[in-house]
């Protein structure tokens, strides 16, 4: 769960980074903004997490590579996430232009999905590799305790 609190916290410098045009003091104004979705999103987080670590630790075990394992596991949190929210979103903006369906699924499910994928490389691939590696360590370490 480290690894999550991390990626989301580098997201989260992102954003705030990517929309404070009026400055440091308006930094967190999108989160406020945006709350329920990125709920949602940060619940996905956790929840993916929680999903995936299990499936991760039993392909180690099977003796897969760990930072290849890790990084698969990163981008199966973050689409979970994505995926999640995406949902929340579709039906959100469904229920207020029911005729919109089509552009609601690109505009809400479709590009996210585009854009955390790119955008969520960089971070998936080096936390991946990192918990990857570590999850490895600790499963040779606990085999060569018994």
């Amino acid at each position: 769960m480290k690894y999550v609190l991390i990626g989301a916290g580098i997201a989260m410098i992102f954003m705030c980074a990517l929309h404070s045009p009026k400055g440091l003091i308006h930094m967190f104004d999108w989160f406020f903004d945006y709350s329920p979705p990125l709920l949602f999103g940060i619940a996905g987080l956790f929840i993916g997490a929680y999903l995936s670590g299990g499936l991760s630790a039993k392909m180690i075990l099977n003796n897969r590579n760990p930072e290849l394992t890790g990084i698969f596991s990163a981008y199966l949190v973050i689409w979970f996430s994505v995926l999640i929210t995406s949902i929340y979103m579709v039906v959100e903006a469904s229920l207020t232009h029911p005729q919109t369906l089509l552009e609601n699924l690109e505009d809400y499910a479709f590009k996210p999905f585009y854009w955390i994928t790119i955008f969520g490389t960089i971070p998936a691939v080096v936390l991946g590799a990192i918990y990857g590696a570590r999850i490895s360590r600790k499963i040779n370490s606990t085999a060569n305790i018994t």
